[in-house]
């Protein structure tokens, strides 16, 4: 499995330098794309496609890990399946653990929906949390709400009913992981390393919330088959920098999202007319940081989802570029509802993307969560995948894991088969934004991305070829290659 591989032969193997640009043989020294053999074994891939091995630009990595040994009802449609399965849970969760679940989507549910009672009506002794799919608010059981009123700055005015509205649900959500452990957390980053290696994924972009996970995930960083590029989810600069890290962000919200209606717009959502959301920082707070960072020399990733939020994002920007006098690529993270005119902005002073085509796959659909929200005229605006590239804009591709998978393939197919016909993009592109673009992403394209001399030999073998026609989700990522060493191998496909 972890034999030396000298070449690879026998099938084509895409560069990811230019539509159709391709080669029939590779050659692997020391861990690099060589221009002669090194020792060890030729690959033969006949019947099969490489591809730079495919990178997930949103995850949220240890979160990622944990929701895997939590309960998922994201695919329950009825609140009574829900008690069931929760009631299961409780039944066989150790006395005094906090039982954690997610993915609860109420648009998905018909006729009585989540509450604090319908929690305490399954157990008033087990403290019960159940996340939002979106991951934007929460519910509580009287006995987790008791504990987040003794042991947070929580008030009882903001857990009416055990609803926990999104500035809340931080803080609870904070609350839940500070009861996680060490070992938990090590267990939680092997299922996250088995889920990517299984879905052709060897780098994935950590988004990680508090300072001991990180350095935790930067001590077992070596001993994964996986590359990590670590974001620490905070704002103090001067630790990541401390850490050699020259990234911070992620997931710090400017706002909310669609499903929570907490998105930032400027005119109010269709079905809740007084609603504009939230935004959580001033103007002055985004300019400071993004100057802070870039004297630095530390890039930035925001979360901005609505038009006012990615209008604060691109703002602060502009500040920081007057300030300092040159701009800096920031990445705007999910960049959802933007107008022309931003997209403009954005491109003026190579501000970067990173988004979530399975967003659109999953809530773009006619009369779908997008439409529901803001309405058909300004559904069309979302996620302008083609508007965007054709601005120069880089855009890169990612999951947001664990709120949709892990799941490059999937990705791939939601950009190709965008809801807006005229945001689609072609497959290459598609591909390029899980490949060349996701390691441009982070100043990481002179290493990885694409099939080149000197770069690593980093490589998702699949059983067809989707650059070329045959179906994307009917992929199957059959081998993945680690610097000229196979790490993962599904040898059923």
């Amino acid at each position: 499995m972890s034999s030396d591989i000298s070449a690879i032969t026998g099938g084509k193997i895409y560069t990811m330098k230019h539509p159709g640009d391709f080669l029939s043989k590779v050659y692997i020294k020391n861990g690099r794309i060589s221009e002669t053999p090194g020792d060890g074994d030729t690959l033969d891939i006949t019947g099969k496609i490489a591809l730079p091995a495919f990178e997930d630009t949103h995850t949220h990595f240890f979160g990622t890990g944990l929701s895997l040994t939590q309960l998922d009802i994201s695919e329950l449609t009825s609140l009574s399946d829900i008690k069931d399965a929760i009631a299961e849970m409780v039944k066989n969760r150790p006395k005094g653990r906090i039982i954690g679940i997610f993915g609860y989507a109420p648009e998905n549910i018909e006729g009585e929906e989540l509450s604090g009672e319908v929690l305490d009506s399954i157990s008033i002794d087990t403290p019960i949390f159940v996340r939002r799919k979106d991951g934007h608010s929460s519910f509580g059981n009287s006995a987790f709400i008791r504990l987040l009123l003794e042991e947070t700055d929580i008030k009882p005015d903001d857990v009416v009913g055990g609803f926990i509205p999104e500035r809340a649900h931080t803080i609870a959500d904070r609350f839940f992981s500070s009861r996680i452990t060490r070992e938990e957390l090590i267990e939680a980053a092997a299922k996250v390393e088995k889920i990517a290696l299984s879905n052709g994924c060897l780098t994935l972009h950590s988004y990680v919330p508090k300072k001991w996970w990180l350095k935790l995930l930067l001590e077992i960083a070596p001993s994964l088959k996986i590359r990590v590029v670590p974001y620490p989810e905070i704002e103090d600069i001067e630790f990541a920098t401390s850490l050699g890290l020259g990234r911070v962000g992620g997931c710090i919200l400017l706002d909310g999202s669609f499903g929570s209606h907490t998105a930032a717009l400027f005119e109010p959502y269709a079905d809740d007319p007084n609603n504009l959301g939230i935004l959580y920082k001033t103007d002055e707070e985004v300019a400071s940081f993004f100057t802070e960072a870039q004297e630095k020399g530390v890039q930035v990733a925001l979360h901005a989802i609505g038009d006012r939020a990615v209008e604060q994002f691109i703002q602060g920007a502009e500040e920081a570029c007057l300030r300092l006098g040159e701009p800096f690529p920031h990445i705007i993270e999910h960049c959802e509802l933007i107008h022309p005119e931003q997209i403009e902005r954005m491109a003026r002073i190579g501000l970067r993307a990173g988004v979530q085509p399975t967003f659109d796959h999953l809530w773009g659909k006619p009369g779908g969560m997008y439409e529901k929200r803001l309405g058909k005229k300004r559904k069309e605006l979302l996620n302008p995948f083609r508007d965007m590239l054709d601005s120069g804009i880089l855009l890169a591709g990612g999951s947001d894991s664990p709120i949709t998978p892990i799941n490059p393939l999937l990705g791939i197919y939601s950009a190709v088969h965008h809801n807006n016909p005229t945001q689609r993009i072609s497959t290459f592109e598609a591909t390029s934004l899980f490949t060349s673009n996701a390691a441009k992403l982070v100043f990481q394209g002179d290493v990885r991305g694409t099939v080149e001399v000197g770069k690593y030999a980093d490589f998702v073998i699949l059983d067809s070829d989707i650059l070329n026609g045959e179906d994307i989700l009917s992929a199957n990522p059959v081998m993945v290659i680690r610097e000229g060493k196979i790490i993962f191998s599904n040898t059923q496909s």
